[in-house]
């Protein structure tokens, strides 16, 4: 008799240049501090943030939230790192397992540390992650119409463009239209967890 997967130990995931971090493992002033340092440049491509949202507080919850979350293999939040200093966030959430394997990617990088190929790394190696370590079929992310160099991040690793979702998010604001993006685990395989 199979059971259900078990969420493998949050732990370091090493780059070349970089390292992610499980958000869990963080304190809630350094990623308070992240947010802060860029909230005007988040806000534009983020879904109206709650009002205490760049408050030490909130992220305290969310540090906890994500730990039950990883627990409950619901969602994989972490930070980017380099040098010991945050400078992104990836996150895996919504992971559906049963006949849906299937996970979405989000992610944000420092406006001051853009077009260095950080997130490219980045989703490398959190796609590895989903594949090797989850064990998931499929990776979708989906990006504002005009966000050219987060496409560009996906088709660096291999995502292709799906579609177009017609006022898929409210972000800003404002209802958005998405492009649509997808990997898929050509190697999976349905395992048994005894």
């Amino acid at each position: 008799m199979s059971k259900e997967f078990t969420s493998p130990s949050p732990g370091l995931i090493k780059g070349q240049h970089i390292d992610l971090e499980p958000l869990s493992a963080q304190h809630p002033q350094d990623v308070t501090q992240y947010m802060l340092r860029n909230s005007s440049f988040f806000k534009e491509y983020s879904p109206t943030w709650p009002a205490d949202y760049l408050s030490e507080s909130y992220w305290q919850r969310k540090i906890w939230a994500s730990s039950q979350d990883w627990q409950n293999d619901s969602a994989y939040r972490f930070v980017i790192k380099l040098s010991q200093e945050i400078v992104g966030h990836i996150n895996l959430t919504q992971t559906f397992r049963g006949p849906f394997q299937n996970t979405f990617l989000g992610y944000a990088l420092d406006q001051d540390f853009q077009g260095r190929g950080f997130m490219k790394e980045a989703v490398g190696l959190i796609t590895d992650f989903a594949f090797d370590k989850l064990n998931l079929h499929r990776i979708q992310a989906n990006t504002l119409v005009d966000n050219i160099a987060s496409q560009k991040v996906l088709l660096a690793n291999n995502f292709h463009e799906e579609g177009l979702a017609k006022n898929y998010l409210e972000i800003n604001g404002r209802w958005q239209d998405h492009k649509m993006y997808a990997r898929l685990n050509e190697s999976w395989r349905a395992k048994s967890f005894e």
